[in-house]
């Protein structure tokens, strides 16, 4: 024997590819002589790979290894050299499941209109500008910046839509089409430039932002950041408020502060001086004008009013109850109702026009949903915790059949997990329920009342039922059978958002203070990464969290409205923004197919399928 040849010579392999290595016996002119199936095979970094018995080698972390084939009678060897590198991991969205999101109307907190007529929507739960047309066509999705509490919305005459947020940090920011924040209004060193809780933003005829303050007052900016005023004290008089509930430009270049515990309007310069306040006779919830009109939103109805507060037109009743009202210069009226509806009029015959949106009570819909599984025949299983339902979708998204809750207990389902058998357990209030293929009720097992804010259910590989208690700052076990075990992380983790297992049976937490915990199921922690922030490797609110079957871990980065991949061990591999055709979403909770070719998403009023292509 002259020498040991081992092909491939140089393989070059994506962490947790495998590759079959050969060895062949040589002659001193390169004639075989041996085919052994007795080499040994050694690695000197098992660590990036590792290899077997039979010359399998496979790929574990990035770095290179020296693979050797000894020939044992001989002693001789050769090797070859294999180069280990990040798997290549991106993402296309290729479907919706069940009814798409923006067809329904979420949970807005104050709307106004484009001069174009689009309907601009601030949606709470989405953390979005939805914009449509008059007539209900979605037109895009304008990402809003991270936070926790968005009140108020404003099309600017700078082209840009301004959305006020009090928490965590008392900003207006000014944002183009595609969600940039182009320019951004902060409280001053002045103290009586600050607010603290907004409840409506106004531009004044000279392009001055007005802002509202449930504290009785309101303060003024120049776009630039620039501070101009204050007006407003709290007492009954002209110029004092007890409840504001918005404001508007109106009638000879005024502003318009409507009072809902007083149920009156009174009218202000520019400059903030009061100048008149009338009584609203039917009840006041917000507050708009035309050039020529103050109209006011009744809980059921609008009614026109002169500068003056003389009544100058009559009222539009309504079978719903009013939350929010806009115009615009073309007089385009909108009205959202309290039965998330929009309906569309004129505000100078204040005449209905026509109404869309849905509530997303219809089946199909999603409000809230908290849980998704996929299982081998491609079959979603989605669980709303704002519908209570437990949803099944076939492979192409249709909704196929629906559980809703029938007792009390069915309440707030926090997570969805298929076992073994192909049934389905879905976490609830203090147990767990156990449902068939085909979602018929089969039992349920009691976890008694020891979880503060249950998240997520998942089984582990060892049949325990494995609870993110997020309140609680700790991941529960329990039996089979129900009966309450150890719990992990307590030492270490602040509010458990996700759970998910390796195929090695390794547990990963993901928690709200941006941390990816790893540990074994005796709970001893292996290992965590992360921090708070918007860098590679860093988070905003990591509330999913999957492992495929090669052991990549998928975490659904929220409050940066993207997903981020890492091997095992913490390793960036990749991070892909979520999107649908109108614009970025917030991603609540992620999972992989068995198959590792598809990730469904779940956003606060989507869910979306996305191939995976490594």
């Amino acid at each position: 024997i002259a020498e040991i040849v081992v092909t491939p010579a140089s393989p070059a392999l994506d962490v947790f590819e495998q590759v079959a290595l050969s060895a062949e016996a040589m002659d001193g002119t390169s004639n075989t002589l041996l085919i052994a199936s007795d080499f040994q095979w050694t690695s000197d970094n098992g660590a990036v790979a590792s290899v077997d018995s039979s010359g399998q080698v496979t790929a574990h972390a990035p770095g290179t290894a020296v693979i050797t084939a000894t020939e044992p009678e001989s002693g001789a060897s050769g090797q070859a050299s294999v180069t280990v590198a990040l798997a290549s991991v991106s993402l296309s969205r290729i479907g919706r499941v069940g009814e798409p999101g923006y067809s329904h109307i979420g949970e807005i907190f104050d709307m106004d209109l484009g001069p174009d007529g689009s309907v601009h929507l601030l949606n709470r739960t989405s953390k979005v500008i939805n914009v449509s047309s008059l007539n209900g066509e979605p037109l895009r999705r304008i990402a809003l910046p991270a936070g926790w509490f968005y009140s108020g919305v404003a099309v600017g005459s700078d082209g840009l839509v301004y959305a006020i947020t009090s928490s965590p940090t008392r900003a207006v920011f000014g944002l183009d089409a595609d969600g940039n924040v182009i320019n951004q209004i902060v409280p001053t060193s002045d103290p009586d430039s600050e607010f603290g809780v907004p409840v409506g933003i106004a531009f004044d005829a000279s392009g001055r932002l007005h802002i509202v303050d449930r504290n009785d007052f309101v303060v003024i900016f120049e776009t630039d950041g620039t501070f101009v005023g204050k007006y407003g004290a709290r007492g009954f008089g002209l110029g004092e408020f007890q409840d504001p509930a918005g404001l508007c430009l109106g009638p000879d270049d005024k502003m318009y502060v409507g009072d809902r515990q007083l149920s009156e309007v009174q009218r202000f310069t520019e400059e903030g001086v009061p100048e008149a306040e009338w009584d609203a006779v039917g009840g006041l919830v917000d507050v708009t004008a035309t050039s020529s009109r103050v109209l006011v939103l009744e809980p059921d109805g609008v009614r026109a009013y002169s500068a003056d507060g003389a009544i100058a037109g009559g009222s539009t009743a309504g079978a719903d109850t009013y939350r929010y009202i806009a115009v615009n210069d073309r007089a385009d009226l909108a009205i959202f109702t309290a039965g998330r509806q929009v309906l569309i009029s004129n505000g100078s015959s204040l005449g209905p026009i026509l109404q869309w949106g849905i509530g997303p009570e219809s089946p199909g819909h999603f409000a809230e949903p908290t849980g998704a599984v996929v299982d081998e025949q491609g079959r979603s299983f989605v669980v709303d915790a704002s519908r209570n339902v437990l949803s099944r979708f076939g492979p192409g998204g249709a909704l196929e059949v629906e559980v809703a809750a029938t007792d009390a207990r069915f309440q707030s389902p926090n997570g969805v997990a298929i076992a073994d058998d192909g049934s389905l357990w879905v976490g609830v209030v203090e147990g767990v329920r156990r449902y068939s293929p085909d979602l018929e009720f089969i039992e349920e097992l009691d976890l008694g009342t020891t979880m503060l804010d249950p998240r997520d259910l998942q089984l582990g590989p060892d049949g325990n039922f494995y609870v993110a208690d997020g309140l609680g700052g700790r991941v529960r076990v329990y039996s089979s059978t129900g009966a309450a075990g150890t719990s992990i992380g307590t030492a270490e983790l602040f509010r458990p958002t996700d759970i998910a297992f390796d195929p090695a049976g390794l547990l990963y937490v993901a928690d709200e203070a941006g941390v990816i915990m790893r540990y074994d199921l005796d709970g001893r922690l292996l290992g965590q990464w992360g921090t708070e922030g918007e860098a590679d490797g860093q988070f905003r609110m990591p509330s999913g969290i999957a492992v495929d079957y090669r052991g990549l871990v998928y975490v659904a980065d929220r409050d940066n409205r993207r997903v981020q991949v890492f091997t095992g061990d913490g390793t960036f591999v990749a991070a892909m923004p979520f999107a649908d055709d109108y614009g970025s979403l917030l991603a609540v909770d992620v999972e992989v197919s068995p198959d590792g070719g598809r990730l469904v998403v779940c956003a606060p009023e989507d869910v979306l399928v996305y191939a995976l292509t490594n």
